[in-house]
């Protein structure tokens, strides 16, 4: 995984799981791509976006219902 420069894209690859790839830009915007579906978001760190990626990883993988926050209600 690299860490983004402040003017380009990079692409992540996913560690495991489905082929996907995860773009941190600049202001903290992310894109991440599964297969035809992408998502927009923001993040507040770059231990929030590990965070938030190792959640979805496990969502993709095991098909969980779990909401992406833990500490959100379902």
């Amino acid at each position: 995984m690299r860490v983004p420069s402040h003017d380009h894209c990079h692409p992540i690859p996913l560690a495991h799981g489905p082929v996907g790839q995860v773009e941190a830009c600049t202001c903290g915007a992310v894109r991440l791509s599964v297969g035809p579906l992408t998502l927009r978001f923001e993040v507040a760190s770059f231990l929030a976006l590990v965070d938030l990626l190792e959640h979805a990883r496990e969502r993709l993988l095991c098909g969980s219902a779990r909401p992406l926050n833990p500490g959100q209600a379902a």
